[in-house]
Protein backbone atom coordinates (compact mmCIF):
# COMPACT_ATOMS: atom_id res chain seq x y z
CA UNK A 1 0.00 0.00 0.00
CA UNK A 2 1.22 3.49 -0.84
CA UNK A 3 0.69 6.67 1.15
CA UNK A 4 -1.72 7.85 -1.56
CA UNK A 5 -3.86 4.71 -1.07
CA UNK A 6 -4.71 5.41 2.58
CA UNK A 7 -8.41 6.14 2.97
CA UNK A 8 -11.06 5.87 5.66
CA UNK A 9 -11.34 2.19 6.53
CA UNK A 10 -7.74 1.28 5.63
CA UNK A 11 -6.20 -1.14 8.11
CA UNK A 12 -2.52 -0.46 8.82
CA UNK A 13 0.10 -1.78 11.25
CA UNK A 14 2.07 0.57 13.51
CA UNK A 15 5.84 0.03 13.25
CA UNK A 16 7.47 -1.67 16.24
CA UNK A 17 10.69 0.39 16.13
CA UNK A 18 9.27 3.88 16.75
CA UNK A 19 10.94 6.00 19.43
CA UNK A 20 9.22 8.53 21.70
CA UNK A 21 10.08 12.17 20.83
CA UNK A 22 11.30 11.27 17.32
CA UNK A 23 9.63 12.99 14.37
CA UNK A 24 8.06 10.78 11.69
CA UNK A 25 6.87 12.79 8.74
CA UNK A 26 5.44 15.98 10.27
CA UNK A 27 4.52 14.70 13.76
CA UNK A 28 6.31 13.47 16.87
CA UNK A 29 5.78 9.97 18.18
CA UNK A 30 4.65 10.64 21.76
CA UNK A 31 4.49 8.56 24.93
CA UNK A 32 0.74 7.92 24.73
CA UNK A 33 1.21 6.25 21.31
CA UNK A 34 3.65 3.65 22.68
CA UNK A 35 0.98 1.05 23.52
CA UNK A 36 0.10 0.84 19.80
CA UNK A 37 3.50 -0.45 18.64
CA UNK A 38 3.02 -3.43 16.32
CA UNK A 39 -0.79 -3.23 16.45
CA UNK A 40 -3.28 -2.93 13.62
CA UNK A 41 -5.22 0.33 13.35
CA UNK A 42 -8.21 1.41 11.26
CA UNK A 43 -8.16 4.87 9.63
CA UNK A 44 -11.14 7.11 10.50
CA UNK A 45 -10.09 10.51 9.10
CA UNK A 46 -7.55 11.42 6.40
CA UNK A 47 -5.73 14.75 6.13
CA UNK A 48 -2.97 15.97 3.81
CA UNK A 49 0.01 14.83 5.91
CA UNK A 50 -1.57 12.64 8.58
CA UNK A 51 -4.60 10.62 9.62
CA UNK A 52 -6.52 9.50 12.71
CA UNK A 53 -7.38 5.94 13.73
CA UNK A 54 -10.33 4.51 15.64
CA UNK A 55 -8.10 2.83 18.24
CA UNK A 56 -6.51 6.15 19.34
CA UNK A 57 -8.53 8.97 17.75
CA UNK A 58 -7.09 11.89 19.72
CA UNK A 59 -3.65 11.46 18.11
CA UNK A 60 -2.39 12.30 14.61
CA UNK A 61 -0.55 9.45 12.88
CA UNK A 62 1.64 9.62 9.77
CA UNK A 63 2.48 7.19 7.00
CA UNK A 64 6.08 7.06 8.29
CA UNK A 65 4.82 5.53 11.56
CA UNK A 66 3.30 2.55 9.73
CA UNK A 67 4.85 -0.62 8.34
CA UNK A 68 5.35 -0.14 4.61
CA UNK A 69 4.69 -3.60 3.18
CA UNK A 70 0.98 -3.95 3.77
CA UNK A 71 -2.00 -4.80 1.67
CA UNK A 72 -5.24 -3.46 3.04
CA UNK A 73 -8.35 -5.36 2.02
CA UNK A 74 -10.88 -3.01 0.44
CA UNK A 75 -14.08 -2.56 2.37
CA UNK A 76 -17.19 -4.15 0.87
CA UNK A 77 -20.06 -2.18 -0.64
CA UNK A 78 -22.78 -1.43 1.94
CA UNK A 79 -25.68 -3.88 1.58
CA UNK A 80 -28.99 -4.14 3.34
CA UNK A 81 -28.25 -7.78 4.26
CA UNK A 82 -25.20 -6.61 6.28
CA UNK A 83 -27.24 -4.43 8.66
CA UNK A 84 -27.62 -5.29 12.33
CA UNK A 85 -29.53 -3.56 15.14
CA UNK A 86 -27.56 -0.59 16.44
CA UNK A 87 -25.41 -0.09 13.32
CA UNK A 88 -24.87 3.48 12.19
CA UNK A 89 -25.46 4.17 8.52
CA UNK A 90 -24.36 7.39 6.85
CA UNK A 91 -25.61 9.09 3.71
CA UNK A 92 -24.07 12.33 2.38
CA UNK A 93 -25.82 14.45 4.99
CA UNK A 94 -27.02 12.50 8.03
CA UNK A 95 -26.07 9.66 10.40
CA UNK A 96 -28.85 7.18 11.15
CA UNK A 97 -29.11 4.33 13.63
CA UNK A 98 -30.58 1.05 12.40
CA UNK A 99 -33.55 -0.63 14.08
CA UNK A 100 -34.27 -3.94 12.38
CA UNK A 101 -37.17 -4.67 14.73
CA UNK A 102 -38.93 -1.54 13.40
CA UNK A 103 -37.50 -1.93 9.88
CA UNK A 104 -36.37 1.68 9.99
CA UNK A 105 -33.34 3.92 10.31
CA UNK A 106 -33.64 6.87 12.70
CA UNK A 107 -31.71 10.15 12.71
CA UNK A 108 -30.87 12.14 15.86
CA UNK A 109 -34.20 14.02 15.74
CA UNK A 110 -36.27 10.84 15.80
CA UNK A 111 -37.21 11.12 12.13
CA UNK A 112 -36.96 7.90 10.19
CA UNK A 113 -36.81 6.27 6.79
CA UNK A 114 -38.26 2.81 6.24
CA UNK A 115 -35.69 0.23 5.16
CA UNK A 116 -38.18 -1.10 2.60
CA UNK A 117 -37.46 2.03 0.53
CA UNK A 118 -33.86 0.89 -0.09
CA UNK A 119 -32.66 -1.86 -2.42
CA UNK A 120 -30.01 -4.46 -1.45
CA UNK A 121 -27.22 -1.95 -2.23
CA UNK A 122 -28.95 0.68 -0.07
CA UNK A 123 -29.95 2.88 -3.00
CA UNK A 124 -33.36 4.47 -3.16
CA UNK A 125 -35.63 5.73 -5.91
CA UNK A 126 -37.10 8.33 -3.53
CA UNK A 127 -35.75 11.77 -4.51
CA UNK A 128 -35.96 12.91 -0.88
CA UNK A 129 -33.49 10.23 0.29
CA UNK A 130 -29.82 9.73 -0.42
CA UNK A 131 -28.10 6.35 -0.83
CA UNK A 132 -26.33 4.92 2.19
CA UNK A 133 -22.56 5.42 1.81
CA UNK A 134 -21.15 3.82 4.98
CA UNK A 135 -22.03 1.27 7.65
CA UNK A 136 -20.35 1.58 11.08
CA UNK A 137 -20.53 -1.09 13.80
CA UNK A 138 -19.07 -0.62 17.29
CA UNK A 139 -17.08 2.40 16.12
CA UNK A 140 -15.50 0.59 13.16
CA UNK A 141 -16.25 1.27 9.51
CA UNK A 142 -17.31 -2.09 8.02
CA UNK A 143 -18.59 -1.08 4.57
CA UNK A 144 -18.11 1.94 2.34
CA UNK A 145 -19.33 2.94 -1.10
CA UNK A 146 -16.43 4.25 -3.19
CA UNK A 147 -15.94 5.13 -6.83
CA UNK A 148 -14.20 1.74 -7.30
CA UNK A 149 -16.95 -0.40 -5.77
CA UNK A 150 -20.03 1.76 -6.46
CA UNK A 151 -23.16 -0.22 -7.26
CA UNK A 152 -25.19 2.95 -6.99
CA UNK A 153 -27.00 5.21 -9.38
Amino acid sequence: MRKEDIEVGSVLTVRKDLKVRNIYGVYDFVERMNFMLGKKVTVTHCYQDCFRVVENDCIFWTWEMMEESQESQPLPVPKKSMLKDGDYVVDKEVKFIVSLSFGKIFNGCGEYNGLSGYDEYLNTQNVNRLPILEIWRDGILIAKRTVKNDRGN
